[in-house]
């Protein structure tokens, strides 16, 4: 959730200071110019976002199933480096040199210190799922 919204937080914010390109990419999608208009913080976007866009309670392993089968793997961001060298050698190719990009997202202070506890429990009710298969905790 903290991912996604310093996504369009950044974009909101590019249009915000004139970029027009961006302002005019917004306008066009139901999605980033929802939550501009009905969540005008990120605390508004995890309790109230997901009642009003359906993408934001999908689970993740929901776009990596499909009639009973699952990938054979998946690569996680917080390990990009990693899985992306076994991937490689996986396959017999050269190790991609991977640049860490996007880490800092938006606000100050690490991504669990942006969920209040409220946050936290609905969180972990829309995403059950991926908190379990992934391993996922606020507490790590």
């Amino acid at each position: 959730m903290w991912s996604w919204w310093s996504m369009i937080s950044r974009r909101i914010d590019a249009a915000g200071r004139g970029n027009d390109q961006v302002a005019t990419r917004i306008a066009r999608n139901p999605f980033w110019s929802g939550v501009r208009r009905e969540c005008p913080d990120f605390e508004s976007f995890v309790m109230h976002g997901p009642d009003r866009f359906e993408r934001l309670r999908r689970p993740q392993l929901d776009y990596l199933r499909d009639r009973g089968r699952r990938v054979d793997f998946i690569g996680r961001t917080e390990r990009l480096e990693i899985d992306l060298s076994g991937i490689a050698h996986r396959w017999g190719a050269t190790e991609p040199d991977v640049a860490r990009r996007n880490s800092a997202g938006t606000g100050s202070g690490e991504w669990r210190e942006q969920f209040r506890p409220a946050m936290r429990a609905r969180v972990a009710t829309l995403f059950a799922t991926d908190i379990e298969a992934f391993g996922y905790s606020f507490d790590t």
